[in-house]
C-alpha cells in the first residue's frame, strides 16, 4: 500500500523519463532476478485474465508507457476513438479530461481520474457512454514489481449505476531485463440487476 516504514513500498508519482538499466548491483549486463507480486504469491489475481505477457523493457519504463504518458492519451482517443468525430454530432471534439496524481484521501494511495465518452456499437442499448476512470497505486517499487487498480463506472449503460470493472495491471521482473505484464479483471456488482450473470463488454 502506501509507504511505511521498513516497507518496501515506494510511492512514485509517474514520469515521463523511464529506467535506462535493470536496477541491479553492478548495472547493465546482469540483468534481473525474476520478481513475483504480492497478489500472485496470496492468489489475488481478479478472476479474468486479460493479458499476461512478457515484454524486453524495465517495469518502470512499461509502468510509465502504460499510465503516463503522450502514447496513452493518443492510443485512447485514436485507436479506440474515445473523443470527437462525426458519430458525436451533439458533442463534437470532446476530449479525455484526466487529473494530475495525487494521495487518495481514503488510502493514501496516488490516484489519478479520467473521463470520456465511448462509442458503442451494440445493436441495442445507448449509442455512447460516459466513462469514468480511478486508476490508483497500491505498490510501486521498480527493482520489485508494481501493481495498479483501475476501477471504471459507465452510468449510461443498463443497470450502470450498479456495478463497476475493477482491473489490475501487474509488471514484475522476467529475468534479463524484460518485464512480465498480467491484466487480470472483474465485475463487481453493488445492487440487484437483470443483466447480472450475462456477458458483460468492458468498456
Amino acid at each position: 500500500m502506501s509507504s511505511t516504514s521498513g516497507d518496501r513500498t515506494r510511492s512514485r508519482a509517474p514520469s515521463d523519463a523511464g529506467a535506462d538499466t535493470a536496477m541491479v548491483p553492478g548495472g547493465v549486463g546482469k540483468g534481473h532476478a525474476k520478481t513475483e507480486c504480492a497478489c500472485g504469491k496470496e492468489g489475488k489475481h481478479f478472476s479474468e485474465t486479460a493479458l499476461s505477457t512478457t515484454f524486453p523493457s524495465t517495469p518502470e519504463k512499461v509502468y510509465n508507457l502504460m499510465f503516463n504518458s503522450g502514447w496513452l492519451k493518443e492510443f485512447m482517443s485514436e485507436d479506440q476513438k474515445l473523443k470527437g468525430g462525426s458519430f458525436f454530432d451533439s458533442v463534437l471534439m470532446i476530449d479525455i479530461e484526466q487529473s494530475d496524481w495525487k494521495p487518495s484521501e481514503e488510502t493514501k494511495n496516488l490516484t489519478r481520474g479520467t473521463s470520456y465518452i465511448k462509442p458503442l456499437n451494440g445493436s441495442i442499448g445507448p449509442k455512447q457512454t460516459k466513462c469514468h476512470i480511478i486508476d490508483e497505486q497500491i505498490h510501486c517499487d521498480y527493482d520489485d514489481y508494481i501493481v495498479m487498480l483501475t476501477t471504471t463506472r459507465t452510468p449510461d449503460v443498463p443497470s450502470g449505476g450498479v456495478f463497476s470493472v475493477k482491473t489490475k495491471t501487474c509488471l514484475t521482473w522476467a529475468g534479463g531485463s524484460s518485464t512480465k505484464v498480467l491484466v487480470t479483471t472483474q465485475v463487481d456488482w453493488t445492487g440487484k440487476s437483470w443483466v447480472k450473470g450475462q456477458s458483460c463488454v468492458l468498456i
